[in-house]
């Protein structure tokens, strides 16, 4: 394609090594923008390269020696584009903002002061349900000029010259899935044999930036004095580029003393000088509420929630707020208030705290409990409970996950509908197979068990006989149960059990 100045010329920059699970999205979300794809393959064996070849991008390969600056500066080398997308293999725009960043790119182009677009970068859990993780700002758009380089073997960065300026983009959005919990282990124990292999060649010696990473690393696998060491020696450097780096190293510090078991001081004294050290970021506000609610500091927690939330909104409404730290304590925090509310007997408050924190993550089980009760104190019956659910959910896809948010509650009708529409999960029958008689029995014993809580809730329930309940089944097991009604509950149980067996596995 034509380089002009109407229409600049997009590169899209990639370095990957056995990513096959990603390139995908990566390629259904830069294809549409960029005018060509420029790929270094550090040593894939699961076929990565041949999915980008096949997509027409240019690949080259380059050994990996440690050195991401060297491979992504590679691909800048052999990329043609006045402007360059740069993201991982495990980020992508999202659909949104697909159509919206070529536009953008075309109208600045002429504006040589601006030389880059720094993007909100959302961390998603593919593990559980794209759980939002947390949210950064992170330049991934920018000019390709000479003076733009990466720098660094590890925790890579770009360097502009002093002349040049960055801007946010506002609309545009990235996901990364880099940090789902199949993936995290094996990255931070890859980036701390990198961090150490650079303080050999330095001599030993460690910037100030090193400690924050450190400090990741250590918290990240289970190491959580050392995790809290680093934080605490990354705290002490106050300088420009080390304040920004403030929010996360608070984070770090504060988990290293929760997940480590630290006393209850220490952490409030973490969170106080998080807070202020951190000033225009609610996150540390709203966990601080959390961690007191939840050690029934009620009063406090309330007021520390509040204004949390507060701080938030008018976070949000600015443009620092693109970044957008805070939103994976609100979903929690928007619980938690619900509970408080429910202490006092606010119930229509309470449902509408809830239904904030479910609009955020729809997967918070304790919301979903909190909705559930609140509504039940306020006198809605079962139609209407489960009425509510269906504006929110989906019968068939979400049962499962709405059954056990309600297991809490067996004795309800509405546990028992979502529990009946739930899959049946066993994998007897294919472990058999495996010769893995083991993960057998436990699979077994789980069916065998939700069979025994639909038997007991529909008793208790609804007053019906075993012969009765065969509308509550499964559609998987329910001819089995009618077929052999008329036996033993023992006999029909086991039935049933080779039923599911006989199944393998099917949902």
């Amino acid at each position: 394609m034509v380089n002009s100045k109407k229409r600049p010329l997009i590169s899209a920059c990639l370095i990957a090594r056995n990513e096959a699970e990603n390139v995908g999205r990566w390629l259904r979300s830069v294809k549409p923008i960029a005018d060509e794809l420029v790929v270094v393959d550090t040593g894939s064996e699961d076929g990565t390269d041949k999915i980008l070849r096949d997509a027409g991008a240019k690949v080259l390969y380059r050994s990996w020696d440690g050195d991401f600056s060297a491979a992504k500066n590679l691909a800048l080398d052999n990329a043609s584009g006045r402007w360059i997308i740069f993201m991982d293999a495990d980020e992508y725009f999202t659909d949104e903002s697909i159509p919206r960043l070529r536009p953008f790119i075309e109208r600045i182009d002429g504006n040589l002061e601006i030389s880059g677009l720094v993007c909100r970068m959302v961390n998603i859990d593919t593990d559980h349900d794209d759980m939002l993780i947390s949210t950064m700002l992170q330049l991934r758009v920018f000019r390709h000029l000479p003076g733009i380089r990466f720098h660094g073997r590890i925790h890579e960065a770009l360097k502009f010259p002093d002349s040049r300026k960055t801007i946010i983009l506002d609309g545009v959005e990235i996901y990364h899935t880099g940090y789902s919990s199949h993936i995290t282990k094996k990255k931070l124990e890859r980036n701390l044999k990198l961090l150490k292999q650079k303080f050999i060649d330095n001599g030993g010696e460690k910037e100030p930036v090193d400690y924050r990473y450190l400090a990741d690393c250590y918290t990240g696998l289970g190491d959580y004095e050392k995790g809290a060491a680093y934080a605490e020696k990354a705290a002490t450097y106050d300088d420009p580029i080390m304040r920004q780096e403030y929010g996360h190293i608070y984070d770090c510090l504060i988990n290293a003393y929760e997940w480590g078991g630290a006393p209850e001081e220490k952490i409030l004294d973490a969170m106080d000088r998080a807070i202020a050290a951190c000033p225009d970021e609610p996150d540390f506000i709203m966990r601080k509420g959390i961690f007191q609610f939840d050690h029934h500091d009620y009063i406090e927690a309330e007021k520390n929630l509040a204004t949390g939330i507060a701080a938030y909104e008018a976070h949000t409404n600015n443009a620092a707020g693109v970044a957008d730290t805070a939103r994976k304590f609100l979903p929690t925090t928007w619980q938690r208030m619900g509970r408080l509310y429910e202490m006092r007997g606010h119930f229509d408050e309470a449902e509408a705290a809830y239904l904030k924190a479910l609009d955020i993550d729809r997967r918070n089980e304790d919301a979903v409990l909190g909705l559930y009760d609140a509504l039940r104190a306020e006198g809605v019956n079962d139609t209407g409970i489960i009425g509510l659910f269906s504006s929110i959910y989906d019968r068939q896809q979400d049962a499962a996950f709405l059954s056990k948010s309600l297991s809490r509650r067996p004795a309800s009708k509405v546990w028992l509908y979502y529990e009946q529409h739930a899959p049946v999960r066993s994998r007897v029958g294919e472990y058999m197979a495996a010769g893995r008689y083991d993960a057998a029995a436990d699979a077994a014993g789980a069916a065998l068990s939700r069979m025994h809580r639909l038997l007991t809730a529909s008793g208790i329930i609804m007053g019906k006989k075993l012969s009765d309940v065969s509308a509550m089944l499964p559609p998987d097991v329910r001819n089995t149960w009618e077929e052999n009604a008329e036996g033993s509950p023992h006999g029909v149980i086991s039935r049933l059990m080779m039923t599911i067996a006989d199944a393998g596995g099917k949902d």
